[in-house]
């Protein structure tokens, strides 16, 4: 008997203890025409995914699963070359050289955030002409020099927050031209000059919140003039001076919380006409007011724009 519903999708409020005796009995039924399989969530203990050997039109597969699954070899043997979606994020995976042989030449969106890698070497090689979302968030990460190698040319969101990333010049590739969200927090990164060389004209998102950053002298001659978020909270800024100059006049929420920003003054010469959110911490607001520039900025801005982060 063939599987009817071309759709499994498994929340906790349902499958609360799937386990790898479960999952198999799961696919016992017909899984040839198989389209979207999700698993996500809780107290699932899925290990082993050989069970899956016959989704030959698989296209969606998210096997998000509380830190279970540790070996991911097997996919390079999976029939599944329509897949679109990867998800496995949470788990327990350390080693992703299996991407560079995995046949999944339509695959647009792959995400291994909260896993334990720490090699993406593999990435200069993987055959992925189709990709645009690229998730690596929550690993151990510090060398991202594949990234100048790879041939991603339809990505547009890139996720490698939380990791030991302190050099990101790699992300100078003529591939990156269609990036439209980058996302960098929480990491070591000191130097942010490379964005003056970048290919990311249309970028829209620049998360660098929680690093180490002190100079952004760089944003005043940026090629990204489509910016409409850019998080700088929780670094070593002292000036500002050079958001004055930047060419992303259309930018609509900035983030300067919890920094060590001197001149204040230069709130009054921002060119950011849509602005509509300025986050901004109480030391800040308390020297804001206490210069008497918090009514002209606000008036400048068209109204209260001021949100304070704790």
């Amino acid at each position: 008997m063939e599987l009817k519903k071309k759709v499994i999708s498994c929340e906790i409020k349902e499958l609360k203890d799937m386990d790898d005796q479960k999952f198999q009995d799961l696919c016992k039924i017909n899984l040839k025409y198989l389209e979207e399989l999700g698993i996500y969530g809780g107290k699932s203990t899925i290990t082993n995914i050989d069970s899956l050997s016959e989704a030959l039109f698989l296209n969606l597969l998210e096997l998000s699963i509380n830190g279970k699954i540790e070996n991911i070899n097997k996919l390079s043997k999976m029939p599944f070359k329509n897949l679109k979606i990867l998800d496995l994020s949470e788990n327990d995976i350390n080693n992703i050289d299996i991407l560079g042989e995995a046949p999944f030449y339509h695959l647009t969106k792959l995400s291994f955030g909260g896993n334990k890698i720490c090699n993406i070497d593999i990435l200069s090689k993987a055959p992925f002409p189709d990709l645009t979302y690229l998730i690596l968030s929550k690993n151990i990460i510090s060398d991202i020099k594949s990234l100048s190698q790879c041939t991603f040319n339809k990505l547009e969101y890139l996720n490698l927050c939380v990791n030991n990333i302190d050099n990101i010049n790699p992300l100078f590739n003529q591939c990156f031209t269609n990036i439209k969200n980058l996302k960098l927090a929480y990491n070591k990164i000191i130097d942010i000059n490379i964005l003056a060389k970048v290919y990311f004209h249309d970028l829209i998102e620049l998360d660098l919140e929680n690093n180490q950053i002190n100079d952004i002298d760089v944003f005043s001659k940026v090629p990204f003039k489509k910016l409409l978020i850019l998080n700088l909270n929780k670094n070593r800024i002292e000036s500002i001076d050079a958001l004055t100059q930047a060419p992303f006049t259309d930018l609509q929420n900035l983030y300067i919380a919890k920094n060590s920003i001197q001149n204040l003054f230069s709130l009054l010469n921002f060119p950011f006409k849509n602005l509509s959110c300025l986050y901004i911490d109480h030391s800040q607001n308390s020297k804001i007011i206490s210069l008497g520039i918090k009514s002209h900025f606000q008036k400048l801005f068209h109204g209260n724009i001021i949100r304070i982060e704790n």
